[in-house]
């Protein structure tokens, strides 16, 4: 395997996921500490040693359960270097996504209901239109709605005007 002959290479990063690891993350702690934040190491002539490891968990787990993006994760990286608290962080830049089921569900009918006329293209050009619907709602959130929960809602949504 290509990412364990990376992680043997590199004795950071291999303590770390012995030390950290569970089960559940491995993979992504891994792919974490060989991508963003190696790249971030090499950039920025930072050592291994600063790197906050339970911050770096702790980023994983709010990623997995939805409450940050992976993208606004790989903007943190450079926090994980800090002492600084990553949850707080992550409020001070606005980076906290929204999985209010109902709000969302909300918004999303509120958007079709502006929108009516997308409805018409849903049968043959579906994805375009879920991509609308789903640009219009992060446009309206300004990017703070959780997309794979905005896209389920918006399925059962459309599924039930299909019905």
């Amino acid at each position: 395997n290509k990412q364990v002959n990376k992680l043997l290479q590199n004795k950071e990063a291999t303590f770390i996921v012995i030390e950290k690891a569970t089960t559940n993350n491995v993979d992504k702690l891994v792919k974490l500490l060989l991508g963003d934040i190696a790249s971030y190491v090499n950039s920025n002539d930072v050592q291994w040693k600063i790197l906050n490891t339970n911050s770096v968990i702790k980023m994983l787990e709010l990623i997995e359960k939805g409450s940050i993006s992976s993208k606004h994760g790989k903007e943190l990286i450079d926090v994980l270097f800090t002492e600084n608290d990553i949850e707080k962080e992550i409020d001070k830049r606005g980076f906290v996504q929204n999985s209010n089921t109902d709000e969302l569900k909300n918004q999303l009918k509120e958007i079709i209901e502006n929108n009516k006329h997308m409805l018409d293209e849903l049968e043959t050009r579906r994805q375009r239109v879920e991509k609308f619907f789903i640009g219009q709602l992060m446009k309206e959130s300004k990017g703070q709605a959780n997309p794979q929960l905005a896209m389920q809602l918006l399925n059962e949504i459309l599924g039930d005007l299909d019905a």
